[in-house]
C-alpha cells in the first residue's frame, strides 16, 4: 500500500461527507486563535485512503490543545494510479505554540490563521516557542540521521549479497550480460551498471561480451591489483 502526504494549495470542495464540530468554550478566553488547516493523503486502494484519513482525523480530535469547530472531508478522487483525498479543518488553539506543535505532529499541507489579525508576544513566550521549535528540529534531525545510517548499512549489505551472487554465477563459467541478468534477477540495465562497478573494483573483468572472474572465487587473496 502506498501512503504519502501531499504538499499543495487549498483544494476545491467537491463533496461534504461529515462534520464533527466541537465547542471551544473550554479554551481560555483571550488566547483563542482560529486557524484553517488542510490535511491531504495520497494512496491506494481507494478504501485504504478513505480509512486512513478517517483514522487520522479521529486521532487529531483526541488532542486537548485545540478544538475542531468545523470540518469538511472531500471524496477520494483518482490521481493517475492513486487516489487523493483531503480534509479542511477549522480549529481553535489555546496558544501560538500549539499551532507549531500541530504542524509538527500532524503535518498539514497548509495552515492559515483566520483570527485574530494581530498577535502579540512577550519576549519570554517567544523564547519558549523558539526553544520548543529547536528541540523538535533537533529530534527530527537525529531521526533523519539514524534513518540515513540504517539505509547506508542496508545498501552496503545488499551490494555485498549481490556481489557474491555474481561471483558465484561466474564461478561456473564466463557469462554475458543477458545470462547474468537472468541468473541474478535484475534488469539488464541495472545489471550492467553493477557489473561496471565490480570491474572498477577489480572483482571481475570483461573480454568481448563475456564477464569472468579476476581471481578464483574463494581464494584467500583479496583481489588482483593488476
Amino acid at each position: 500500500m502506498v501512503f504519502e502526504k501531499l504538499f499543495g494549495g487549498k483544494k476545491e470542495k467537491k463533496e461534504k461527507k461529515k462534520q464533527h464540530p466541537k465547542p471551544a468554550d473550554d479554551l481560555e478566553e483571550g488566547h483563542k486563535i482560529t486557524c484553517r488547516a488542510v490535511i491531504e493523503i495520497l494512496g491506494s486502494p481507494k478504501e485504504h485512503v478513505e480509512k486512513t484519513l478517517k483514522d487520522y482525523l479521529a486521532l487529531i480530535r483526541k488532542s486537548k490543545d485545540f478544538k475542531i469547530v468545523d470540518e469538511f472531508v472531500s471524496s477520494a478522487e483518482p490521481k493517475e494510479k492513486l487516489f487523493g483525498i483531503f480534509a479542511e479543518l477549522e480549529l481553535i488553539f489555546k496558544h501560538p505554540s500549539k499551532i507549531i506543535e500541530f504542524c509538527f505532529d500532524y503535518m498539514p499541507s497548509s495552515i492559515e490563521i483566520i483570527e485574530p489579525e494581530e498577535l502579540k508576544f512577550k519576549s519570554r513566550e517567544m523564547a519558549n516557542m523558539l526553544n520548543d521549535l529547536q528541540a523538535k528540529l533537533h529530534k527530527l534531525d537525529m531521526f533523519v540521521k539514524n534513518i540515513r545510517a540504517e539505509n547506508t548499512l542496508l545498501t552496503k549489505n545488499a551490494e555485498a549479497i549481490l556481489r557474491n551472487n555474481v561471483l558465484l554465477v561466474l564461478k561456473t563459467g564466463d557469462k554475458n550480460l543477458k545470462e547474468l541478468s537472468k541468473k541474478i534477477g535484475l534488469p539488464e540495465e541495472n545489471t550492467k551498471n553493477f557489473l561496471e562497478s565490480l570491474i572498477k573494483q577489480k572483482y571481475i573483468k570483461k573480454k568481448g561480451d563475456k564477464y569472468n572472474l579476476v581471481y578464483k572465487f574463494g581464494d584467500e587473496r583479496t583481489k588482483k591489483t593488476s
